[in-house]
């Protein structure tokens, strides 16, 4: 699947993507293919985009997903969060990717002024691979492919459209 469907969010700190992937079905339930969590600042932190491993019950189940998270601003009356804190709250969440690079990130940051920004974070579900035919009972069955999104603790779920028939979805459409 190849997605490359968007979000815009509030960047807050520690924020978590909740993914659920699922496979539509037309007579019965949709059936879950896997999930992943992952923050945001990860994502950042590996230069925004980043292929993800689903899992089952805990267990690696060889289907991926490829997202991308973008920070974008824009001018506010409302008092942002701290900048340095959501990239160093990142850093502490992951602290086996602190880097030159992640130190030159933070070093400009905590030293910038407030500058009255409201920051947001684009989130773009990009694609899939590694889906495989399905067997039921009279019938292979290709994969329905989409996914559910639940950012942080915002009630909201998002869910990308439907990819029908596609062991490598692909979303390309933007909200």
């Amino acid at each position: 699947p190849s997605w490359n469907e968007s979000r815009k969010y509030e960047l807050l700190h520690n924020q978590v993507l909740n993914v659920d992937v699922y496979d539509a079905n037309k007579r019965s339930s949709d059936e879950l293919l896997g999930n992943f969590r992952v923050t945001v600042g990860q994502v950042l932190l590996e230069g925004g985009v980043k292929e993800i491993e689903l899992t089952m019950e805990e267990k690696l189940v060889g289907k991926f997903i490829k997202i991308q998270c973008e920070q974008s601003s824009q001018k506010s009356n409302v008092d942002p969060p701290n900048e340095a804190n959501v990239v160093l709250d990142m850093i502490a969440e992951t602290p086996d990717m602190f880097n030159e690079t992640t130190q030159g990130l933070t070093d400009n940051v905590t030293n910038k002024e407030n500058t009255n920004q409201h920051h947001q974070v684009l989130v773009t579900m990009v694609s899939g691979k590694g889906f495989e035919l399905i067997k039921k009972r009279f019938k292979t069955d290709i994969p329905d492919v989409y996914c559910k999104v639940k950012y942080g603790s915002n009630p909201k779920v998002w869910e990308t459209s439907t990819i029908n028939n596609s062991l490598t979805p692909s979303w390309n459409e933007s909200r």
